[in-house]
């Protein structure tokens, strides 16, 4: 049916988005999953293992509020070009780290590139596709973002307990090159070319993109971005209701998902009390979320 709409460009696309959108769920939560190993090898207390997921909600917020400005400055290609470097760097720096200070540096680097990421990935498709499959492609990287926070548990099994944390951070490189390569070979999105007045050069790569005149008309650059008060008026309260209970029961779920099912299948654990300290930085993230909320109402 559909499938029909989507040409090589639109599915190799769709890869390099979908690949990316998995390192951002890897990445969200890898470091709650290597805490344990940190408090085991350097000793680290459980309060300094929990600033790192704090600030790096934090982070991603921020990021995720000015990225949307940026790439409509500087493109949305430029940008993600951008961030994926900046993620390599990051888990590069996170990975090689000697020291909690070095990896939590590292990890507000990661923190700013994945919120970036969440949001470009979305966009780049939605600009880039026929309107008749973006559904399913949304639908696609909903799936591998999922697929990245539940791969937690093999990376903790199958590398972390064997060769050491650092090349649980370091393995990531593996996608990272064929999503670099992939992107330099993609195209700036047509509704942003047409929106920054490049007609001529937005319509061929609408060619490629397999997208008609019909797929162009309203498309472009966000003039007016919403509020956050908006999520508490009297139109949306129930919706932000239901998102805020839906990600709580998402966290309960993750959190047993990520440190429950290691326990039971592999002895990765140096002692009990490392476990609880690690299952403990669950939690943490919740200040960082706070600290998003307050800056986005400024």
């Amino acid at each position: 049916g559909k499938t029909k709409y989507l040409k090589l460009y639109n599915v190799t696309l769709l890869i390099m988005l979908s690949l990316l959108m998995f390192m951002t769920g890897v990445q969200y939560n890898i470091s709650q999953m290597i805490s344990h190993h940190q408090s085991c090898e350097w000793q680290v207390s459980h309060t300094l293992l929990a600033i790192e997921p704090t600030a790096l909600i934090a982070v991603i917020g921020i990021s995720c509020f000015i990225s949307g400005v940026i790439s409509d400055k500087c493109g949305r290609k430029t940008c993600m070009i951008a961030v994926v470097y900046m993620l390599s760097g990051g888990i590069i720096i996170s990975g090689t780290s000697t020291t909690i200070y070095q990896y939590e540096g590292g990890r507000m680097i990661i923190g700013m590139s994945i919120g970036s990421l969440f949001n470009l990935c979305i966009v780049m498709w939605l600009e880039s596709s026929p309107l008749r499959v973006r559904k399913i492609g949304i639908l696609v990287l909903m799936i591998f973002t999922s697929l990245g926070h539940a791969s937690i548990v093999f990376y903790d099994i199958e590398i972390m307990v064997d060769y050491g944390w650092n090349w649980g951070m370091l393995s990531n490189m593996v996608l990272m090159i064929p999503i670099t390569v992939l992107l330099h070979l993609s195209h700036e999105t047509p509704l942003y070319l047409l929106a920054s007045g490049r007609e001529e050069e937005a319509l061929e790569t609408a060619r490629t993109c397999n997208m008609t005149d019909k797929d162009l008309i309203g498309g472009g650059v966000v003039k007016e971005r919403g509020n956050l008060s908006e999520l508490f008026s009297r139109k949306y309260c129930w919706l932000t209701v239901s998102l805020v209970f839906v990600f709580g029961l998402h966290r309960l779920v993750e959190t047993g998902l990520i440190f429950g099912v290691p326990q039971l299948l592999a002895e990765n654990y140096c002692n009990a009390e490392a476990a609880a300290g690690a299952l403990n930085t669950t939690l943490a993230p919740s200040p960082g979320e706070l600290a998003c909320l307050s800056f986005f109402n400024l």
